[in-house]
């Protein structure tokens, strides 16, 4: 797979916080519904909407690759072994995503602060292959499984040992998936 994906990924995976850090940046208190002004509505109007479009082009961009991958030639493969992977979307929410919510992006030091800890963590995501832990892919309704002990299926169907399945792949290890006589 290509870096420019799995880097999308990544910050699709991190979209959540994104939103959360715009609404941050909301001045409710100063919001007034008689006399609307939008340039007094953000305390930086230049964050709000890099974390808006951080919010929105990734997760774009991961609908897109899913519906490109399901316009490949399935892998038809037949699961003998299943283990459920939805809980790592959990801890990776409580190890990544609620820290970052203390962070402020007040000033430039807090703003790189934040830069260089999505660096850090977007290389150690992109190179332990980790782009399927992602909360955007529960909140759509996917499941995330390990099939066979040697693959991850990301699926909208309910999955059991014995089930014949259709399998697009998304990356090496990592594929999209539905029961072969089934609808995602």
């Amino acid at each position: 797979m290509r870096g420019w994906v799995k880097l999308t990924l990544f910050f699709s995976s991190f979209s959540p916080l994104f939103f959360i850090i715009f609404i941050q940046n909301i001045n409710f208190e100063k919001v007034n519904k008689e006399n609307f002004n939008i340039d007094i509505l953000f305390q930086s109007k230049y964050i709000a909407i890099a974390m808006f479009v951080l919010f929105v082009i990734p997760n774009l961009v991961l609908m897109l690759l899913f519906f490109r991958c399901k316009k490949r030639t399935p892998h038809n493969r037949i699961i003998n072994s299943i283990s459920h992977k939805n809980n790592d979307v959990l801890n990776y929410i409580a190890t990544y995503l609620i820290p970052f919510f203390s962070f402020k992006t007040n000033t430039i030091s807090d703003l790189i602060a934040f830069t260089l800890l999505l660096v850090i963590l977007s290389i150690i995501y992109i190179n332990a292959n980790m782009f399927y832990i992602n909360p955007i892919l529960i909140l759509f309704g996917y499941n995330i499984y390990e099939i066979n002990n040697s693959f991850i299926l990301i699926t909208k169907d309910t999955i059991m040992p014995n089930m014949p399945i259709q399998a697009y792949k998304i990356e090496n290890t990592v594929y999209l998936g539905e029961r072969r006589n089934g609808n995602t």
